[in-house]
């Protein structure tokens, strides 16, 4: 499994905004900002797990991975963004997630199910984080949510997120990032959607 080096981009934009010296954080991880800019190779696990270890320490933020889910721009995800955000309705955006999910993020196991009470999206990560699977988790959960609420304008009502980790003492900080109702120690990352919302139109539908 790899991690796109765009996410460790906009991981060192969050660093400098930030006003930390976010040359010595890539450093940690053995990158640097200049060959990061022009290669488009993903990093390892290792790689990715030095460089969340060192940014978190840097700025003493361990939900780190919100912001930087927050931060993300539905071109970061490339052509799956896009098609996401072009389905006819939430359904459909849902299931492009699930279906093309991993050519993205191969790291991670997707699904969406229906079923008469709604539908679930579940993401289950297949790839042993270590101490960074926290940021992960938090950075996979936020872009989910803010790439939903650039597709439909505003969240549905109805929705509930599952999040597989204890709930933490910065819980304001998940309730900022993620404005849905939380359910914290959860077997995985899972959105559920009332069947009402499933047929919501996207507002950059394009067949």
């Amino acid at each position: 499994a790899w991690v796109h080096p765009i996410y460790a981009r906009l991981l060192g934009m969050l660093l400098q905004r930030a006003g930390v010296d976010s040359d010595r954080v890539l450093g940690a991880a053995a990158l640097d900002w200049g060959s990061l800019l022009r290669s488009e190779q993903r990093l390892t696990r290792d790689t990715a797990v030095r460089l969340v270890r060192a940014a978190v320490q840097a700025t003493g933020k361990p939900w780190l991975g919100l912001e930087l889910g927050e931060l993300a721009p539905v071109s970061a995800h490339g052509p799956l963004g896009y098609a996401a955000m072009t389905a006819p309705d939430l359904q459909h955006c849902l299931s492009v997630l699930a279906r093309y999910g991993p050519v993205r993020e191969d790291s991670f196991e997707w699904s969406f199910r229906t079923r008469g009470q709604g539908g679930t999206l579940q993401v289950i990560d297949r790839l042993d984080w270590g101490e960074a699977r926290g940021f992960v988790l938090d950075t996979m959960a936020a872009a989910l949510i803010a790439l939903l609420h650039a597709a439909m304008g505003e969240l549905p009502a109805g929705l509930q997120l599952d999040l597989p980790m204890p709930r933490p003492t910065w819980v304001l900080m998940y309730e900022r990032a993620l404005p849905l109702p939380l359910q914290f120690g959860q077997p995985t990352l899972a959105l559920h959607v009332p069947p009402t919302a499933l047929c919501l139109p996207l507002l950059g539908a394009d067949a």
